[in-house]
């Protein structure tokens, strides 16, 4: 087991900036400076292949790995980019960075993208957003605690 600060401070740094604009714009005062939080997590690390990151998900083998993510041509079903990461890096992670070198490398004029409910993120959205790129990003659907009764099956009594 090891010790890592997990980077979430530019994305924190982007949503504060937005925010103190926003209020700007509307004329609020700004919101007092908070003070910078280090978070961080306990992962598995392999004293053989460091490089690789330990995956666990359901129905699936555990243990250290790598995940290769692939960025497809949607018209011919071309493979247009190949991305590996370590095996405990969420699919959404390295996906705009990817996104950027396909654009970059190909000269991809991007008006929208198809995405699995896994890239359903704030940044994702809000990197789509800024990009002025269309995203069509399945939804997940939450499975209710065993033996309570989803939204969908009541119904409204007036009396």
């Amino acid at each position: 087991r090891k010790t890592i600060e997990q980077d979430t401070q530019n994305y924190i740094k982007d949503l504060n900036e937005a925010i103190q604009e926003d209020r700007e714009e509307h004329g609020k005062k700004p919101l007092p400076a908070k003070e910078e939080v280090k978070a961080e997590k306990e992962i598995r690390h392999s004293t053989t292949d460091p490089e690789s990151g330990y995956m666990y998900r359901e129905n699936k083998p555990e243990g250290f790995f790598y995940l290769d993510h692939r960025t497809t041509d949607m018209k011919h079903n071309i493979i247009t980019d190949a991305y590996v990461t370590p095996g405990n890096v969420h699919d959404s992670v390295p996906y705009l960075d990817r996104l950027d070198h396909q654009i970059a490398r190909f000269d991809f004029e991007v008006e929208a993208v198809a995405l699995d409910s896994g890239y359903l993120t704030t940044p994702i959205c809000k990197g789509l957003a800024d990009r002025h790129i269309f995203g069509v990003i399945a939804h997940r659907r939450y499975h209710p605690t065993r033996g309570l009764f989803p939204k969908w099956k009541f119904h409204y009594d007036s009396e």
